[in-house]
């Protein structure tokens, strides 16, 4: 007998899962890397680089296609490197991906996931580049057949920032020497800069949807919202869902 599908409140409280999951390994993939090397990293770096932080969101996204699409094949990373989930790309020869679905020998969808704690300005930019660029590889693959006879797969960004008062607050645009910044950013807080960029990547199709969640944790107590309801969980999963029912109907 097939599971049933999800409502919304299964969906948020999958997410409370995937969230309490984000910060409980931080914290305990912290303490361990703290205790064997003697010192800690700088910005929360020793809890990115152990890996594993976002396990809890890959759990989710399998969940949720699972029970909606079953006739769909899903691989996740999961911090492991899996080889089910390296995809060829076009500027570089290969690339991991932290969720790929496939239908048959087809590529359905793909999705990549990051998060942002502390250090704001010195990451910023990196997160958008790679974002960026991880983009644009996937579009320009995909448009030299690097995945045979394929439909267009479904590409999706998902980015989880910690919800202070660094990441919320109103930050004005550095003066340049020859140009003005877009007023778009004059102003604007990270949390801000990255409605904006996942905004401006998904309007030029580069990510067919993108999420973002803000998130802190106060305690034992962990809390989470969505700042723009176009890049809600809501909207991210929908459009994930419909587009694999659309790419199974066209098998």
């Amino acid at each position: 007998m097939s599971k049933p599908k999800l409502d919304l409140d299964d969906l948020n409280d999958l997410v409370d899962v995937a969230v309490q999951s984000f910060w409980g390994v931080r914290s305990s993939q912290g303490k361990k890397q703290g205790r064997k090397s003697g010192k800690s990293d700088r910005g929360g770096r020793k809890s990115v680089t152990a890996g594993k932080h976002l396990d809890g969101v890959v759990d989710m996204i399998r969940i949720v296609v699972e029970r909606h699409c079953p006739s769909m094949a899903v691989h996740v990373q999961a911090w492991s490197q899996d080889p089910s989930t390296m995809l060829p790309g076009f500027f570089r020869p290969t690339k991991y991906w932290d969720v790929v679905v496939k239908h048959g020998d087809r590529l359905a969808a793909v999705i990549e996931l990051k998060s942002h704690v502390g250090s704001f300005g010195n990451n910023y930019n990196n997160r958008c580049e790679e974002a960026i660029g991880t983009g644009y590889d996937m579009k320009v693959a995909y448009r030299e057949k690097m995945f045979h006879d394929s439909p267009p797969p479904w590409v999706g960004f998902w980015m989880l920032l910690q919800d202070c008062d660094a990441s919320t607050k109103a930050k004005g645009a550095p003066k340049l020497s020859h140009f003005d910044v877009d007023p778009m950013f004059d102003g604007a807080s990270y949390a801000k800069r990255y409605e904006v960029t996942l905004e401006r990547l998904v309007h030029d199709r580069l990510y067919q949807n993108a999420c973002l969640i803000l998130s802190d944790i106060e305690g034992k107590q962990v809390n989470w919202r969505e700042p723009n309801a176009s890049m809600s969980v809501r909207s991210f999963v929908g459009g994930l869902i419909g587009h694999l029912i659309g790419f199974e109907a066209s098998a």
